[in-house]
């Protein structure tokens, strides 16, 4: 499979011409494939527990604490920090406003604000990584979260540019690739 040839290999990206890449897998230097590129989605912005729950710790520690992306994969393109809801207002196929609505019953208006995340990452000593969202978010909100966390304390050990923005679904923020 391409995952374990991955694990197996080396890899060097060379360009040939401009606008092209060439790829080589080196079979005869074999190196570990990293924990921390295939570890899990917080997809909990879909259901109706958050890192304020009292027992994720222990399901956490007990799943062997794997590295997470945090707000998660594909809801990460359209998480809004400041109101913990979904961005609903971009031309992309998805749909998040029945979704915002639930989110605000579960949690009485607050919406999944990343303070409990953050908060929880501290005291579990979480390996994660930020996913910003660059479909609905300028670069300049962006940058004004990553300014107030870092005012905060927080150390965001690393950060994503977005989760798999090459789908047609993104096409309204990327139209090409030159736009990422």
């Amino acid at each position: 499979t391409l995952a374990f040839l991955l694990s197996i290999a080396s890899t060097t990206a060379a360009p040939d011409s401009p606008g092209s890449v060439r790829l080589e897998i080196v079979l005869d230097d074999p190196q570990p494939l990293s924990q921390d590129l295939y570890g899990a989605n917080t997809e909990a912005l879909h259901m109706p527990v958050w890192f304020d729950e009292p027992a994720l710790a222990e399901k956490y520690n007990a799943i062997g604490r794997p590295f997470v992306r945090f707000p998660g994969g594909t809801p990460s393109n359209f998480y809004n920090p400041q109101t913990g809801l979904f961005d609903n207002d971009s031309p992309s196929t998805r749909e998040y406003g029945d979704q915002n609505k639930k989110l605000l019953k579960i949690t009485q208006g607050a919406g999944l604000t990343p303070e409990p995340f953050f908060k929880f990452a501290r005291e579990q000593k979480l390996r994660y990584s930020l996913v910003l969202n660059v479909c609905t978010r300028s670069f300049e909100e962006n940058q004004a979260w990553l300014t107030k966390l870092a005012k905060e304390g927080h150390k965001i050990p690393a950060i994503e540019i977005g989760n798999e923005v090459f789908y047609g679904g993104y096409h309204c923020a990327f139209p090409k690739a030159t736009y990422y």
